[in-house]
């Protein structure tokens, strides 16, 4: 997919140069590139479809800090790390009509998502060069990034305008539709696309029906459609090209590591495309080096990686207990140091900025039991050791004492973003990402049957997460919505966008005043006070963009409640 991206921007790139030569230029007939006149055939379709992937990649991984990290800082998992970022501290602050955040999210669906996706489902069925076959396969393909993008805007702003086609003149009449309806767009963009899209994907990151499905499973929730969210999950979940990776299913060139497990395994190097990995649905693709392959993380030069590891590593200005420099990054050049027992010490290979950091509540208080893999020192880092030579203390353990505060410095965090593969000034990690993991899947479709009632089967499909990762089974009678969202919280964080998945839910406001109002301790011991004691109803939902409402004069474009 990468290489396929690398060849089409070229060929967008190059493409007036290849007419210069050419006196009809002249004639001073520009096509953009989102003109329909431009789309004659099927490669030139496939390049907008490229351009809708990449946008999407971008989603999460650009341009900066506050808004890619938004859908994690201020709900109930995360908390700012940094103790100079003032950032996500105060929601009022935050969330304002005229905040990068809420102008970010808002942009990205209708300037960079819906055009792209529109200006394909508008013309494709009238490109008669291209036969009924690719014109129905293309047309899948954007319908799932327009549903995909309307999903992502109502559960950010709720109701938004539904615009269904490509608009080539200028309007100012937009006017919001409900929330159930924009999710009933949605649904019918995917139940065309999944009817369409291939069972097996033509490149690695490629959509296929099973991404048409696994999404069509959480716009049937939203909509509380429970038997077709139960039937479009199953679609995936029954598929023999997919299943829970278990213990004994090993895989990948670090599969023999010492101390490492199956959940380990999904995220290392080469494993996300593996023919070996069954549970990858989506998958987000990066290639270092290769143009196209990676976006621009900002503050670094040229195409960088991907920052998610360095983000969460606040480890490198710990002091040691005579208040010296405990911890060193080693430079530009990762230099691997080990204690006298053979273990890592502290982190050579990025240079960590610690701008996001867990609250307490995924820190500790959801590891219920001891048993969980996901919570094995392979898959969460909780010891953390002095590599600073020029300390008394090298090699030993990091404490708490009078001249660290653990707090900012050392936090735990998740290795699924660790690598060997590091680039750039920051030390950027070189990682695919997942969009989709079938272990989602069973956790929707539990959501589906507890939604009816059904207890047993929702408990039945969170047993099969929890199972393969050694921990014990749950009783169908203690099955909720928010133990659903704790299971959320241990298989999938730093993977789902957490906020979009709380405001789906009816959760935002609730869960992050319940466990992210303090910073330390607990509401019996409080603390610093955390962004959650900040947070008023209205902070369920992002508010419309002041500039957008002020543009649109030609109609009433209502903002959200209390902003």
């Amino acid at each position: 997919m990468i290489r396929y991206i690398k060849t089409t921007i070229l060929i967008i790139l190059l493409f007036p140069i290849g007419l210069s030569c050419k006196k009809s230029v002249l004639d001073e007939k520009a096509l953009s590139f989102l003109s329909p006149d431009a789309l004659k055939d099927k490669a030139a379709y496939e390049s907008v479809l490229v351009a809708l992937y990449v946008t999407t990649r971008e989603e999460l991984h650009a341009p900066n800090g506050r808004e890619r990290y938004s859908m994690l800082l201020g709900t109930d998992l995360s908390r700012v790390g940094d103790p100079g970022l003032n950032e996500w501290r105060d929601y009022n602050v935050e969330l304002t009509p005229s905040s990068v955040n809420v102008i970010y999210w808002w942009n990205w669906g209708y300037i960079s998502m819906m055009p792209k996706a529109n200006i394909i489902i508008t013309n494709v069925q009238s490109a008669t060069t291209i036969s009924q076959d690719d014109r129905n396969a293309i047309e899948a393909e954007a319908r799932f990034f327009r549903a995909y993008a309307y999903n992502v805007l109502v559960n950010l702003y709720g109701g938004v305008p539904i615009i269904d086609k490509f608009i080539s003149e200028p309007k100012n009449d937009f006017v919001r539709a409900t929330r159930d309806e924009v999710l009933a767009f949605a649904q019918k963009d995917l139940e065309f696309a999944v009817q369409y899209l291939p069972s097996v994907a033509a490149q690695p990151g490629r959509i296929t029906k099973a991404a048409g499905n696994h999404l069509l499973s959480e716009v049937n929730i939203s909509l509380k459609q429970w038997d077709k969210a139960i039937a479009a999950a199953t679609a995936v979940i029954s598929n023999p090209a997919y299943k829970l990776m278990q213990q004994n299913e090993r895989f990948g060139k670090y599969k023999d590591s010492a101390g490492t497990n199956i959940f380990w395994d999904l995220f290392r190097e080469g494993n996300y495309n593996s023919n070996a990995n069954k549970e990858a649905i989506w998958v987000d693709q990066f290639e270092f080096g290769t143009l196209g392959g990676q976006p621009n993380s900002g503050g670094g030069p040229g195409n960088e990686g991907s920052n998610y590891y360095r983000a969460t590593a606040r480890w490198f200005d710990a002091r040691d207990p005579d208040n010296k420099n405990g911890m060193t990054t080693g430079g530009p050049t990762p230099l691997p140091v080990t204690n006298k027992f053979g273990d890592k010490v502290g982190d050579t290979l990025v240079r960590g900025v610690g701008w996001v950091a867990p609250t307490n509540y995924w820190a500790y208080s959801v590891w219920t039991d001891p048993n969980d893999i996901r919570n094995s020192n392979s898959n969460i880092r909780r010891k953390w050791y002095y590599n600073n030579r020029a300390s008394a203390y090298f090699g030993q353990e990091v404490m708490i004492h009078r001249f660290l505060d653990t707090m900012f410095h050392i936090n735990p965090i998740v290795t699924k973003f660790e690598a060997t593969n590091v680039s750039g000034w920051g030390r950027f990690i070189n990682l695919d990402m997942y969009k989709m993991r079938l272990a989602e899947t069973y956790l929707l479709r539990a959501e589906a049957y507890l939604g009816k009632g059904d207890k047993a089967s929702a408990a039945a499909d969170i047993n099969a997460v929890r199972n393969r990762s050694g921990a014990a089974s749950v009783a169908g009678g203690d099955v909720t919505i928010d133990y659903i969202l704790d299971e959320r919280a241990r298989e999938l964080y730093w993977e789902e966008p957490r906020r979009r998945t709380l405001v789906r839910l009816g959760k935002m406001v609730e869960r992050t005043k319940q466990f992210n109002s303090y910073l330390a301790g607990s509401p019996n011991s409080p603390g610093a006070l955390g962004i959650g004691s900040t947070m008023q109803d209205k902070h369920g939902l992002f508010p419309i963009p002041a500039a957008t409402i002020a543009a649109n004069t030609g109609a009433a474009l209502q903002q959200n409640p209390g902003y």
